[in-house]
């Protein structure tokens, strides 16, 4: 349950976040499209590559908001097998801040999200809202299923002006509050919150910057799996890992209880560096991050489930350089490691009166998962001169993913190793002094260089094995291409005071499956929106 103040919190950073993206960007002082954000974004290294806030104060953005409406339509094969395979969401979007004079020359940013989302298809999950971010703890069935899901966040970004021109302080806070709901036996109602707060420091002198930020996390999640029919039993699995599991019966005095309590904490911090010259500027960050996550069954004498002990390091590099007045070279560098390890417990209850609890007698690390990608990225833009947004703009990424999870005893590995390539292009055509359209084409490609899958279990005939374990390996090392499409038309100055404008935009995404095509076919999305910029 979420304390009063916890509640009181929450509405603080809500208004906070309302204000900033609303109130505080009504101010803007140069027209304000999606063309001219996204080059304005582009070029706050600060708070493209780090989290610390109080590198916006180098960064200088100036205040801008945005808020639209869109509708996604999602439908197709080539998916995760707890993904849905016809899905649709709507969602309200505002985000804004800037620097601003009136506050001294502080920083002051927020955004808040909303998304109602209804998922079809989906198989092998009763626990989680989002089954795929890295939780193995689950309760799974096999029946196709209809989830709804709703989801509230806010993020808050504050930083202060120079402090005896050379150090900023400042602060980041976001709240995520959502219920996710089964339509289909064993049917949970899954509630979570996340908390983070985020306070960084900048020491700058002459060109040089370097800084250091904090992260806190709490994140609570819970549901139980129940069934609206009691006459007809619904079996399912307690799983482990992908092909180890607990077969049962899910229901209250079944063998697998559907209750799970997910609570995780996570601490970490990061350290940067910055450096801007009149033709050159980078910045470099490294961070780190362990989350601890235990699940258990019950409140009132909780047998341990579980627990992950996630390691997260990353590494970014990113810089620009200014050619001349009218265009920009920027590169980019990611390094990313995720490394998972499963506990599992050997535990006993103690029927006593005086004690009725589960008693620990070992906990062992029985799998692991890891991921480790490393990220580059080339863009190019050119701009008129004299105007925020920009004309052209050209990029290329490249991924190299690897996924290696180990079960330990008895054995089981996979390992995937992908390529992702990615090349785009942007054009934004202006019309008079009023409207313009920004069309966006991107084409990418994924190629599985190496894949693997060693099964040493004992349950190579159960569905839970071929229909989910199986299947997710074939997703993970598919090989696949296809393209995005984008339109965005906005009409601007529509206010008397010509600091509104208004856009409609729509976008398609196809994703063509290479490889296991007994499997899965293609997979297409289409978003429409209308918003307004100011």
């Amino acid at each position: 349950m979420i304390t009063d103040m916890r509640k009181n919190m929450i509405k603080r950073i809500g208004c906070l976040a309302l204000l900033m993206s609303s109130c505080f960007a009504a101010m803007a002082q140069t027209p304000v499209t999606p063309a001219s954000v996204d080059r304005l974004k582009m070029e706050s290294l600060w708070l493209r590559h780090t989290n610390n806030v109080a590198g916006a104060i180098l960064d200088n953005p100036w205040h801008y908001a945005l808020t639209d409406f869109e509708y996604q339509i999602e439908k197709g094969e080539f998916k995760r097998v707890q993904s849905g395979n016809d899905n649709n969401s709507f969602r309200f979007n505002t985000e804004g801040g800037g620097i601003y004079e009136a506050l001294g020359g502080a920083y002051a940013w927020g955004e808040f999200h909303y998304d109602r989302s209804v998922l079809r298809g989906t198989k092998f999950n009763a626990s989680l809202a989002d089954p795929l971010r890295g939780m193995p703890y689950i309760i799974a069935d096999p029946n196709p299923s209809k989830w709804i899901n709703q989801n509230y966040s806010m993020q808050v970004k504050l930083a202060s002006p120079l402090i005896w021109e050379q150090l900023i302080l400042a602060v980041g806070a976001t709240y995520e509050n959502g219920i996710a709901a089964k339509q289909v036996d064993p049917r949970p109602k899954v509630l979570l919150s996340e908390l983070s707060v985020n306070p960084a420091v900048v020491w700058t002198k002459g060109r040089h910057a370097v800084g250091a930020d904090f992260v806190y996390l709490s994140h609570r999640e819970d549901g139980a799996a129940t069934n609206s029919n009691n006459r007809v039993p619904q079996m399912g699995w307690e799983m482990l890992f992908p092909g180890y599991f607990m077969e049962g019966e899910i229901s209250s005095f079944g063998s697998i209880t559907g209750l799970r309590n997910f609570n995780a904490n996570g601490l970490g911090g990061g350290l940067q560096y910055g450096y801007e010259g009149p033709k050159f500027k980078i910045v470099a960050s490294g961070k780190y991050r362990q989350t601890t996550e235990n699940v258990t069954n019950s409140y009132t004498t909780p047998k341990r489930i579980g627990t992950t002990n996630k390691k997260e390091w990353t590494a970014t590099a990113g810089a620009q350089f200014l050619i001349n007045d009218r265009n920009s070279l920027f590169a980019d560098y990611e390094y990313y490691n995720r490394n998972i390890d499963g506990i599992e417990y050997i535990q006993i209850f103690n029927p006593e009166f005086e004690v009725q609890e589960w008693i620990v007698y070992g906990k062992y690390i029985k799998s692991n998962y890891s991921t480790v990608n490393h990220n580059f990225g080339l863009d190019y833009m050119i701009w008129e001169e004299g105007c925020s947004d920009f004309s052209w703009k050209f990029g290329v990424n490249a991924q190299a993913q690897k996924l290696s999870d180990v079960y330990y005893l008895p054995e089981s590995t996979q390992e995937v190793n992908n390529l992702l390539v990615k090349a785009y292009v942007k054009k934004n055509f202006v019309f008079g002094k009023r409207s313009s359209l920004l069309l966006t084409l991107e084409g990418f490609m994924n190629k599985n260089t190496d894949a693997e899958h060693n099964y040493g279990g004992y349950y190579e005939s159960n569905v839970a094995y071929t229909q989910f374990a199986l299947l997710d390996f074939y997703y993970l090392s598919s090989s696949y291409n296809g393209f995005t499409l984008d339109a965005t038309y906005t009409i601007s100055n529509i206010d008397r005071k010509q600091r509104t404008g208004v856009y409609v935009g729509a976008s398609l995404n196809y994703v063509n499956p290479m490889s296991y095509k007994d499997y899965f076919d293609k997979r297409s999305t289409l978003l429409v929106k209308v918003g307004l910029a100011f």
